[in-house]
């Protein structure tokens, strides 16, 4: 996947390559290659060291992003549900998987971090690939190239929604940009929407994916 647009900061977060149609089901497969940790969990002595890139901010930490669902005490339904499958609020039948939020947790990318690779831990044929994403400062595109076994190549662009907008396949309910003197996120903006994104790729069914 290769940042093609977007404002200089905005931060694209693959925060789950989370499913691959096959039938009318969509159910996650594994991959390797997540380059950042975007979601902030409760215990850490430091925003800094809860995480390696912000969706805001991208790599160094600035801005605002994600946190570990439950990891506020006071606020335990708002954040994103890591190391843990969630359904699609708009399609039932499309289950995403997150990484821990202790590990790299999202494919991210931006001016700073131009390209990255998502590699599938078992090659297999698939029909469609569903992403699951969000933007920082208004969002962007990024090209993505299919990489087949049998060595030839599809590409496509995707876009990236803003994590602020609506529309989105699960609400976090709130970010964070800090962490409270209990070790735990410091959550704001809960009046609004801090989102995951659905983007949907048609893919050769014929041909196994190595990347």
């Amino acid at each position: 996947m290769r940042y093609t647009s977007g404002l200089a900061l905005a931060a694209f977060a693959t925060l789950a390559i989370a499913r691959a149609a096959q039938a009318a089901e969509f159910i996650p497969i594994a991959v390797t290659g997540f380059n950042h940790d975007v979601i902030v969990e409760a215990g850490k002595a430091t925003f800094a060291l809860a995480q390696t890139a912000t969706v805001d901010g991208g790599p160094g930490g600035g801005g605002n992003t994600f946190s570990l669902l439950g990891a506020s005490a006071d606020l335990p339904s708002v954040g994103i549900p890591a190391r843990a499958t969630f359904a699609s609020s708009l399609n039932a039948d499309h289950t995403f998987a997150l990484a821990a939020a202790d590990v790299p947790n999202a494919l991210q990318l931006s001016a700073t971090v131009a390209a990255a690779t998502l590699t599938f831990s078992v090659p297999a044929a698939y029909s469609e690939l569903a992403f699951a994403v969000s933007g920082g400062f208004g969002g962007g595109t990024v090209i993505y190239t299919i990489n087949y076994a049998d060595r030839t190549t599809a590409t496509g662009k995707i876009t990236v929604t803003n994590w602020n907008e609506a529309g989105g396949i699960y609400n976090a309910g709130g970010r964070t940009s800090t962490l409270t003197w209990d070790l735990r996120p410091a959550i704001s903006n809960t009046n609004e929407k801090w989102s995951l994104f659905e983007q949907v790729i048609t893919v050769n069914a014929a041909k196994s994916i190595n990347s």
